[in-house]
Order: structure tokens, then sequence, then C-alpha cells
């Protein structure tokens, strides 16, 4: 089912298995009742975490009290997750790799300083919750090549099949990459664009302006 609720949807084409409804719009009229398709993406492995690089929660907290420094995350297995506190005020970068994130607090961003990495690609399993809200502005790039074995690049946050934690991602907002969420909830919102991605997920709500580029 597509829901418009009050907004508007614009794409080259629409299609739609059962019915549109809502009272807002879309261009071009969708096509109803076409065939269900299958997992775009559903020949992508589960991969191997390995032993935990980070076995406690990540807090990152860089404020006006300890200079306002910034930091700086390198690849590796978080098993109690990366969290950015509401407190923090400086830019965090990611290095290039892949974060596999098992647990604990998942992806927690918030705070108002920058946030941003490129050839960056999260694996989050075990029930790891995904909460992008950060107020200043999110940018992530996925790698060209693959950096999980039988992943292929392109791909920038990867939920476990089994993992149905609802995700959410708001703010200011450029991410180059699959948003690959099969057995979730996710949400985007604010104001988001792209150069390329592909978005799967059970459910998809968009709130805001998103653009979604395709190459």
């Amino acid at each position: 089912i597509l829901n418009v609720g009050g907004g508007c949807i614009t794409a080259s084409t629409i299609g739609v298995v059962l019915n549109l409804v809502g009272g807002g719009c879309t261009n071009p009229q969708p096509i109803l009742g076409i065939a269900p398709s299958g997992d775009p993406l559903g020949y992508f492995p589960r991969p191997q975490t390995g032993n935990c690089t980070y076995p406690n929660t990540v807090d990152v907290n860089s404020n006006a009290k300890n200079g306002n420094k910034p930091t700086t995350l390198s690849p590796g297995v978080y098993c109690g997750g990366i969290r950015i506190r509401n407190t923090n005020t400086a830019s965090v970068r990611f290095q290039p790799g892949a974060y596999f994130i098992t647990g604990g607090v998942g992806l927690d961003f918030n705070g108002s300083g920058n946030i941003g990495g490129d050839g960056v690609v999260f694996y989050v399993s075990n029930g790891a919750p995904v909460n992008m809200n950060g107020a200043g502005n999110t940018s992530f790039t996925a790698p060209v090549n693959s950096v999980i074995p039988g992943v292929p690049g392109g791909v920038l946050i990867y939920q476990d099949r089994g993992d149905p934690a609802t995700a959410t991602i708001s703010g200011n907002l450029t991410l180059n990459g699959a948003l690959y969420f099969p057995g979730a909830r996710l949400t985007i919102g604010g104001n988001a664009s792209s150069t390329y991605t592909v978005i799967v997920a059970q459910v998809i709500k968009f709130n805001g302006n998103v653009g979604i580029g395709a190459d």
C-alpha cells in the first residue's frame, strides 16, 4: 500500500501492488495492481562479525568543556554500539571500512556537530537500533568496492534480515549508498538527498523533503 499522506511523491514511474491512499499527490499517477517483486538485495549473505573490537558502548561527547575536539572513529566490531551524545558539539569522522554494530545502543547519533565519512559501511545485528537524529550535517558515502565478503560496494547500511528493530534517520542528510532494512520499519526525515541510493525495508516512512538519486 502507498499512503501519500499530505505530501507529494515525484518519480519517473510509480507502481503499487495494492492501493493508493491518503490525501497527497503523485506525479505521475501510479500504476496499481502490479505484481509484487522479491527482495532486490536478497542475495546478500549474513556477514561474520568476529570478536569484539570495542566490547563496551563507545561514547562521543566533545564539547566546549573539553575543547570541542573532533573525534575520529575506526572500523571494527562495536558490541556496545556507538553513541554520539546530544551534548556533543564537535565533528565526528568515520574512517573508511566496515563497522559491525552487534548490540547495545546500536547507532545512536545526536548532538550538533557534523558527522560523516567516505567509504563506510555499517552492518547492524542482534536487535541493535539505528537512530540518526543529529542537529548538524550527516554525510556518508558507501565504499566503491566490497569491504565485507559477499556484500558489494555501494552499500551504506545493512541491517540483518532477522533484526526487526525500528530505524530512524533524520536531519540534514547526504547519504550515498544502499539503505537495507529488510525486516524493519525505516523512517527518513528532515532534509535528505543522495546522488545514488536504493532503499529496501518492510515499511518506509518519509517525513520532510527527501530526494533519492539513481545513477
